[in-house]
C-alpha cells in the first residue's frame, strides 16, 4: 500500500519562515517553544521569541537557520507578519 500524497503545500517546503514555531531544547528558563519573529538580512539567521507553555514571551535568541532546519516545525503563526504594535512616545520636556 502507498498513499497518494500529491505536492506538499509550499508552506512545508519553503524552509524556515517568519511565523514558524519550533520546540526549544532544554536550556535554562521557561522557554518551551521558539517563534521565528524575523530573518536576518543575510537569510542565514533567524531571530526568535521564546514562549513558555502559556504562550508568554519569556526570552529571545538568534539561531543559524541550519540549526532550526534540524528541528521539526511543530506549528506556525500565520498572522505574525500582520503584527503592528502601536508605539507611544514619552512626552518631551
Amino acid at each position: 500500500m502507498r498513499a497518494i500524497m500529491g505536492d506538499p503545500p509550499a508552506r512545508f517546503t519553503a524552509g524556515v519562515q517568519v511565523g514558524d514555531v519550533y520546540p526549544a531544547k532544554g536550556g535554562r528558563g521557561d522557554t518551551r517553544f521558539w517563534l521565528v519573529a524575523s530573518l536576518g538580512h543575510s537569510g542565514r539567521t533567524a531571530h526568535l521569541l521564546g514562549l513558555n507553555t502559556d504562550g508568554v514571551i519569556v526570552s529571545t535568541a538568534s539561531y543559524c537557520i541550519d540549526v532550526l532546519g534540524e528541528r521539526p516545525r511543530i506549528g506556525w503563526c500565520s498572522d505574525l507578519r500582520e503584527f503592528y504594535p502601536r508605539i507611544e512616545w514619552e512626552p518631551t520636556c
